[in-house]
Order: C-alpha cells, then structure tokens, then sequence
C-alpha cells in the first residue's frame, strides 16, 4: 500500500506512503479496501470513521493509471459504504479535485 501510494501521490498531506503510518491508522478508525491484480494492489480506498459523529470521510482513492477508467473506484466506495452502513454508520462524505499536476 505505501509503495502504490508513493507512486500515485508524490504530494500529500498525510504521510501515506511510510508503512508504519498506516500501519497506525489501521489500527485506529481507518478502514482501507483494495483490489488486486496478479497480486498487485492496483485500486485503493478508504474511510477515516468518526464514531462521535456516525459518520466516515471517504479518501485516499487512488488507481493505477494502467487500470484507470474501469469503475473501479466506484466499486471499492460501494464497498466502503456497504461496511459503514454494517457498522452503523449514518453518512458519509468525500471531497474530489484534481491534483495539481494531473493530466486531463
């Protein structure tokens, strides 16, 4: 996960590409869905849950370019919000743009 996430977000706010790091997030309120390939993490989500709030902030989205456009995102957050709700989580929410150096 931390190699994917060194190679997809050269920039970020959270250390998301040091193992220990999300390592600790784990074992706190973060909850992290893949989809692999061949072995290889090629898709990646998760939701940050607040269990003060009932609610999860979907983030750290992130598919390899070679897989990209295959809906893949939208079935790990279908999943994400498929396991929130089996907790008892009431809403969930994202915040989506364009990182600075993207393509389109």
């Amino acid at each position: 996960m931390a190699v994917l996430y060194r190679e997809g977000f050269q920039m970020y706010p959270a250390p998301l590409h040091m193992e220990n790091y999300l390592l600790k997030t784990m074992d706190s309120n973060v909850l992290y869905l893949l989809i692999e390939k061949h072995g290889k993490i090629v898709s990646i989500a998760s939701a940050e849950m607040d269990p003060k709030t009932g609610s999860a902030e979907i983030t750290d989205c992130l598919t390899v370019p070679s897989e990209r456009g295959k809906g893949l995102i939208k079935e790990l957050i279908a999943a994400l919000e498929k396991e929130l709700s089996a907790r008892n989580f009431l809403s969930s929410y994202t915040s989506a743009g364009l990182h600075p150096l993207a393509s389109i």
